[in-house]
């Protein structure tokens, strides 16, 4: 035996072909787990901010905030709803429910390409922690808000992580099928 051992065309068009229909099937899964990990991953940073945030008003026994911000990794980061790309976590010295001169930035977030962020009328953009370790809103009241994290895919078919603060600080996620839209959350009830 002198020959020498290769593909011929044939073995080699069956085998691309194969290839291809196995791509076909798992481009569109591989897609969905990214895009779900992207949200899980995003939701669950929010609540850790929260909840930093929430520890260090008890243990400083100061105002502090997380806001959204469209510049959270900028030298100077600010709270702004419009356009928003991530958020920051700050102990409020002043007490404006906003960062500026004078506070501490203890962390600051940004969202992965292509997640959205959007928050409840309630929440408007920002949660803020008493000393006492509660979030109130802005007319005193105990907050009850959402802050929505949301793709416009319908890759996973739950497009949307809402994270809600409740009545006394409790803070859970949900997930929402939003139809491979983005909409903005209502207040809880």
């Amino acid at each position: 035996m002198s020959g020498k051992r290769g593909f011929t065309l044939i073995e080699l068009m069956v085998a691309i072909a194969i290839t291809a229909v196995l791509l076909t099937i798992a481009v569109p899964s591989f897609e969905a787990t990214i895009n779900s990990s992207r949200l899980t991953s995003s939701a669950n940073e929010f609540v850790n901010a929260v909840q930093t945030a929430r520890m260090e008003a008890i243990r400083r026994s100061q105002h502090t905030a997380v806001c959204f911000s469209a510049s959270a990794e900028s030298a100077a980061p600010t709270c702004s709803a419009a356009g928003a790309d991530g958020w920051i976590t700050f102990v409020d010295a002043d007490g404006n429910d906003s960062f500026g001169a004078g506070d501490t930035l203890l962390a600051a977030s940004t969202l992965p390409p292509s997640v959205q962020l959007a928050g409840s009328p309630l929440l408007n953009a920002r949660v803020v922690f008493h000393a006492d370790g509660r979030a109130r809103d802005a007319s005193g009241a105990l907050l009850k808000g959402v802050a929505r994290l949301c793709m416009e895919t319908r890759r996973p078919v739950d497009n949307m992580h809402d994270v809600e603060i409740g009545t006394g600080s409790r803070v859970s996620t949900s997930r929402q099928d939003g139809g491979g839209t983005c909409t903005n959350p209502a207040d809880p009830a």
